[in-house]
């Protein structure tokens, strides 16, 4: 019984911890700043459009290599969306070039895939 509690525990700071890195990381702090300043994307997603905390993020972040391949979930005031980034870093410069950029309404829309990249 114990053993379950302390899984479950595991998993949720685990999990919990995912998301912090998630929202504090520089590449997904730029994709969020510019679907919340694009007009396509208020008037698809509303207002307020950050990273969905309830859902876990599929692929990697290497700064340090300077590689992401990510995929996450981004929600508004009016519906949800999924995310896709992928792109590597030039180390000159400090900068991340998106070689993908995919904002995929979720929730039955009528609109297709928004590309960025």
């Amino acid at each position: 019984f114990f053993g379950s509690i302390g899984l479950f525990f595991f998993y949720r700071t685990i999990s919990g911890s995912e998301l912090a890195n998630l929202e504090s990381n520089i590449v997904v702090k730029g994709a969020i700043y510019k679907m919340r300043h694009d007009d396509q994307m208020k008037q698809l997603l509303g207002e307020d459009i950050k990273v969905e905390t309830k859902t876990l993020t599929k692929g990697h972040f290497n700064m340090f290599k300077g590689h992401a391949d990510l995929q996450f979930k981004v929600k508004g005031s009016i519906s949800e969306a999924l995310v896709k980034l992928k792109g590597e870093r030039t180390a000159a410069k400090d900068v991340w070039n998106l070689s993908t950029f995919d904002v995929e309404p979720l929730a039955g829309s009528s609109t297709s895939v928004f590309s960025y990249a």
